[in-house]
């Protein structure tokens, strides 16, 4: 009977640490870093294609994508697909955790240079001023290159100021 209180009592202790371990995990406007590492995990947002460019952040903005094409059209939020088959198709603008944008060509983008750029579009006043800024992570796929990630600080300080990024070649 002994034996079966401890086995009892352990079951118990473990079913409350899942449970807090649980609750710290899905805890939003906690300070605990949750961007992505790699670039397999980029591939589950949004399209995929030759080129892909995707946004992440964690904390509570509207962070805006931008990238103009070597034409010269600009993909953003107000121009979300290009004549040249250039698309954003996630367009976050709640911020926290999990944030993202998106913005691909499923096949053959122009060659020549886009300019990749980020805008703070807004802040959400509703939550503790240390938690309206961090560190956004850039990752640019490319057919046939290396993955290359950028990390980025944004604040209300970038407040609708584009903040370049990089750019990127296609061949």
């Amino acid at each position: 009977m002994k034996a079966m209180r401890i086995i009892l009592v352990l079951v118990y202790v473990l079913l409350i640490i899942l449970l807090l371990l649980g609750l710290l995990l899905n805890c939003r406007g906690c300070s605990l870093p949750h961007l992505p590492d790699g670039p397999d995990d980029v591939l589950n947002i949004g399209g995929n294609g030759d080129l892909k460019v995707t946004l992440q952040w964690e904390f509570y903005a509207d962070i805006d994508l931008h990238v103009v094409e070597p034409s010269g059209e600009e993909i953003d939020y107000t121009h979300k697909h290009s004549r040249s088959g250039g698309e954003l198709d996630v367009d976050d603008t709640s911020g926290g955790r999990g944030s993202a944008e998106n913005i691909f060509w499923q096949s053959n983008p122009p060659r020549g240079q886009y300019q990749v750029s980020l805008v703070y579009y807004a802040e959400k006043t509703s939550h503790p001023e240390n938690e309206r800024h961090g560190d956004c992570k850039v990752t640019i796929l490319l057919k046939d290159h290396q993955p290359q990630v950028f990390n980025i600080h944004m604040s209300p300080n970038n407040l609708r100021q584009a903040v370049p990024v990089t750019t990127i070649t296609v061949p």
